[in-house]
């Protein structure tokens, strides 16, 4: 779902989970998962989200955020 956009965006080591790429992947509950921000109080985390891994590194576990900062911003790059 992802490889597509990463190669046309010329996104190297992204779009496909294996050995040398650069992961980020969701783990939520599908019945579950819900966006609990408002336009009063929109700095709320949602709900449903059970894992979240960013460049490869565990950044919340089972819902609880760890302060990790691994992610980088993605430029396009020329192909």
């Amino acid at each position: 779902m992802t490889a597509f956009p990463a190669k046309t965006y010329g996104l190297k080591h992204r779009g496909e989970i294996k050995e040398g790429m650069k992961a980020d992947i969701v783990i939520f509950d599908e019945l579950k998962i819900n966006d609990k921000a408002t336009f009063i109080n929109p700095h709320q985390y949602p709900v449903g989200i059970s894992y979240v891994f960013i460049n490869g590194q565990l950044a919340l576990d089972k819902g609880a955020f760890l302060g990790t900062k691994n992610g980088e911003v993605l430029r396009k790059h020329k192909l």
